[in-house]
């Protein structure tokens, strides 16, 4: 009788666990977007590999504006919660920002790479990586509002959702 339960727990907590939606971000004029690391495990000389979906859920079409290049959206953050700075002698780079046309209920994926060690130093351990979203990407008939809400003129947090990953040898 009990195997029969423990099992039929099992079974409902897999199942739960499976059907569970799908976690997304704050929204920005409409959008919202998810960010799953692909390859949580790797060295530091390896590229974090990430999928990158926004949804539109307004009822109009939005053109969403991000930075193709994933690291100017990213703070990586040590196992203790201390913030990461670039390491000396890092590279700065201008991305233009890319424009993603979405109709309502239309969705983008997209796979990128952040290339961690060009920008830090990261030895063996965890990590972690929050998004951030720049405020001046958004139109101009919007971000004030954005702006009020966030109490800032430029980076906000995405995604309040901590995406870790570990270095090893």
């Amino acid at each position: 009788m009990y195997k029969r339960s423990a099992l039929a727990l099992l079974c409902f907590c897999a199942t739960t666990g499976l059907a569970a939606p799908e976690h997304r971000s704050t929204e920005f004029n409409g959008v919202t977007a998810s960010f799953t690391l692909l390859n949580p495990s790797l060295r530091a000389t390896q590229c974090l590999k990430l999928r990158f979906s926004l949804l539109n859920q307004s009822d109009r079409v939005v053109a969403f504006r991000y930075m193709p290049l994933f690291l100017m959206h990213v703070d990586v953050f040590t196992s203790r919660g201390e913030r990461l700075d670039f390491k000396t002698g890092a590279p700065t780079f201008e991305a233009a920002a890319a424009e993603i046309p979405l109709k309502p209920s239309e969705r983008f994926d997209s796979m990128e790479k952040i290339c961690l060690s060009i920008w830090y130093d990261l030895q063996p351990g965890d990590y972690y990586l929050i998004f951030h979203y720049d405020l001046r990407l958004l139109p101009d008939s919007v971000v004030e509002v954005y702006r009020k809400k966030f109490h800032s003129n430029d980076l906000v947090p995405w995604d309040a959702k901590k995406y870790w990953f570990h270095i090893h040898r």
